[in-house]
């Protein structure tokens, strides 16, 4: 054989040997960070377990990688609701990965959160999915609108107009009872699981009315007269045999049951307070109170109410939210959702039933991080049920000439493309992606431009670009205070360029030209250059809506919402960006939102409440020189929502909501009037300065009820942290 054939022959071979070879071009690690990027940031759950797959195939012998690839597998099964499989997954680590001890004990944890009976008797609990329901009521800042009976077997709560209710084994649904558009039915079981009452109108006369039914159906039977009409909350009294409803300014309102007579019981009583349970023993009420003086609804605290009138006794005092408590059993504990460690969850606080005082100091129960937990509610003795409603938002970008043709670009909120489009920044989500972001208009590996941190820590608050793409601006809490920070867009140091003591939230805006930077504080509207110097107090007003700022087009002027003491609203106001000269272009009537300017600098559009809770809205606009404003969208049925004018100025975008669960993302033609859908579950757009990009978010929520199964409730802290 020739030499010539000898080495071809070898160079063949060594071909052959290298094509058998598998080619490792990205590392166990690289594998994992891609897949945790697909499963969190883009939220594409099925590419993430092609990630972690990867590692299995390829990295099997480092167990410390395929341990975590094969545990990552179960959580994304999770997430999908798929639990057969996901157990099938867990168990895959116990058995193949027993010397991996911080991932097994984290695949133990998740095996009693999917309700795995091989190791119930490893812990105290086992949590399970009970309800997904697209249309089950959570709203934190409202009584609860469903309700478990006394067992835990059966659910009735609010879908549109009926009150529908669960049926054996939980796998049917049918309707109980006709509520109209009552938005408060406020439905709870009777102790013996046997009546369900509710709140819902009467007649013709608009009046709502207790009313009692049978959990099996019939005919409903309306108890109690006009004078708890008004009533924000509902509880049995133990014994079963009578209701109490808390009227604001009144008290607390007692209905007999069998002989249909009230009694009244005066308490301070304010439109903030939220009835909850009877104690075991009858002697209190639970209620969560609105702090005196605070304008935020997220500043609540736990009060119990003597049953027979008395002076309430204060249970908790927090800056956060604490709210929807229940009781144990044996009356010495109660439950309740607190926001005090960041996150909605689960905490318990034991109570000495005599003086109605706390017994100790509160303790966290649940740690989770991805979701809000509301509505607790121990039935059975043994178990505790609560609400959760999971939120995942989902940045869209789309070329402002095709906007149906819309892609999904990052798992994130607030997007605002770059001033050419090639990039779009954003507010992360998700456990441990606080903080802005900037991700390239066509895809690609996300950069985190801001700190990171807890919503009421350390981190961005509020941000906004420079037209020229240069710098990007927020306002951020500071170790000593509140501070406005700027920084590159690409990333980089952030520079303190004002700070003040004390908490706030900080809304700067760029002026369209980049030289300055606009925001509000306390009474002063300031602005400061951009290239460095003192910030300059441009007005003054006794109070601003700490979000309602925006430059004209030309950057001459400033609009904000403002109000002086006395205002039973707020006023359209246009600020002088040179002399700070102040003039009101509307009356300092009802509450005003988002103000927004007209592409052609000569109108102001804003959102405007026809009612005190923003229920009945329209949005309005003002010409400049023109002392009257006119309305350009109040449809019936809907609620509008903030505006926003598309950079030609042929469209104005807004959110709107009509009827239960059908919210979206409107536009009308400023040509005709007309209006059209633009997408569902979708908020308001922005666009680039240069007009060719377009990105909003849309908001998918899923609203579960959890049922925990516990031996111990005092002993069992649920949830995982990883």
């Amino acid at each position: 054989m020739s030499t010539r054939r000898i080495h071809a022959l070898l160079l063949m071979v060594s071909w052959m040997m290298l094509s058998a070879v598998p080619v490792r071009a990205e590392s166990a690690e690289q594998l994992l960070q891609q897949g945790r990027h697909r499963e969190e940031i883009l939220g594409d759950l099925a590419r993430a377990i092609d990630s972690y797959e990867k590692v299995l195939e390829i990295h099997a012998r480092n167990h410390r990688s395929a341990a975590r690839a094969q545990y990552r597998i179960g959580r994304c099964l999770e997430k999908m609701a798929a639990l057969t499989e996901a157990r099938v997954a867990y168990r895959a680590v116990l058995r193949t990965f027993s010397d991996q001890a911080d991932v097994v004990r984290l695949a133990r944890a998740a095996l009693r959160r999917v309700g795995d009976d091989a190791v119930v008797g490893t812990g105290d609990l086992t949590l399970r999915l009970l309800l997904e329901h697209s249309m089950l009521p959570m709203n934190p800042h409202r009584p609860a609108e469903f309700d478990l009976s006394p067992d835990g077997e059966r659910l009735v709560f609010r879908d549109r107009s009926k009150l529908q209710i669960s049926g054996d084994g939980r796998a049917v649904i049918r309707p109980l009872a006709d509520i109209g558009t009552e938005l408060w039915p406020m439905p709870r079981w009777s102790p013996e699981g046997e009546h369900i009452a509710y709140m819902a109108g009467h007649g013709t006369a608009g009046e709502r009315r207790l009313w009692i039914i049978d959990a099996s159906g019939g005919s409903p039977r309306a108890l109690g007269g006009p004078e708890i009409s008004g009533t924000r909350g509902l509880s049995w009294t133990p014994d079963g045999g009578a209701v109490t409803c808390l009227v604001p300014g009144t008290g607390l309102i007692t209905v007999d049951l069998e002989r249909d007579t009230s009694r009244i019981i005066r308490i301070p009583s304010p439109p903030s307070m939220r009835l909850g349970p009877y104690s075991p023993d009858g002697r209190w009420l639970a209620a969560s109170l609105l702090e005196k003086g605070n304008p935020s609804p997220l500043a609540r605290d736990l009060w119990l109410v003597p049953a027979v009138g008395g002076r309430l006794v204060r249970l908790t005092q927090t800056q956060g939210f604490d709210a929807h408590p229940t009781w144990t059993v044996d009356g010495d504990t109660v439950y309740f959702v607190s926001s005090r460690a960041g996150a909605w969850n689960i905490w318990r606080q034991p109570v000495d039933s005599d003086s109605g005082r706390p017994s100790g100091p509160p303790r966290q129960m649940t740690h989770f991080s991805d979701s809000e937990t509301v509505f607790p509610s121990v039935v059975g003795g043994t178990r505790l049920a609560f609400g959760m409603v999971r939120t995942r938002r989902s940045v869209q970008i789309a070329e402002v000439a095709h906007p149906g043709q819309a892609r999904h670009l990052v798992r994130g909120r607030a997007p605002l493309p770059a001033p050419d489009g090639d990039a779009v920044y954003y507010l992360g989500e998700g456990p441990g992606r606080d903080g802005v972001f900037s991700v390239p208009s066509g895809g690609g590996t996300p950069l985190r431009l801001a700190a990171q941190g807890p919503v009421l820590g350390p981190g961005p608050r509020a941000y906004d670009v420079s037209p020229d793409g240069v710098w990007l601006a927020y306002g951020s809490r500071l170790d000593d205070g509140t501070g406005l920070l700027l920084q590159p867009a690409t990333g980089g140091q952030a520079s303190v360029i004002w700070r003040q003591a004390g908490a706030g939230l900080v809304v700067p805006r760029f002026s369209p030209d980049g030289t300055r930077l606009a925001f509000t504080w306390r009474d002063g509207l300031y602005t400061v250059p951009t290239s460095g110097g003192q910030p300059h107090r441009l007005a003054l007003q006794a109070h601003w809506r700490r979000r309602e700022l925006a430059w004209s087009p030309d950057g001459r002027q400033l609009a904000a919402l403002a109000s002086q003491d006395g205002d039973s609203g707020d006023a359209v106001v246009m600020i002088d960006a040179t002399s700070g000269t102040i003039q009101r272009l509307t009356p300092a009537a009802r509450r005003k939102e988002g103000v927004c300017w007209h592409p052609d600098g000569t109108r102001l559009t804003y959102l405007c409440w026809l009612d005190g809770v923003g229920r009945d809205t329209e949005i309005r606009q003002v010409h400049l020189g023109d002392s009257a404003s006119t309305a350009l969208v109040n449809e019936p049925f809907q609620r509008e929502g903030r505006p926003a004018w598309s950079p030609d100025g042929r469209w104005l975008y807004y959110e709107a909501v009509r009827g239960p669960g059908r919210s979206g993302l409107w536009r009308r033609d400023d040509r005709d009037g007309s209006l059209a859908l633009f997408a569902p579950d979708a908020t308001l757009p922005r666009w680039s300065r240069d007009g060719g990009v377009m990105a909003w978010t849309l908001v998918h929520r899923r609203r579960q009820l959890w049922i925990q199964d516990v031996r111990t409730l005092a002993d069992t802290t649920m949830g995982e942290r990883e």
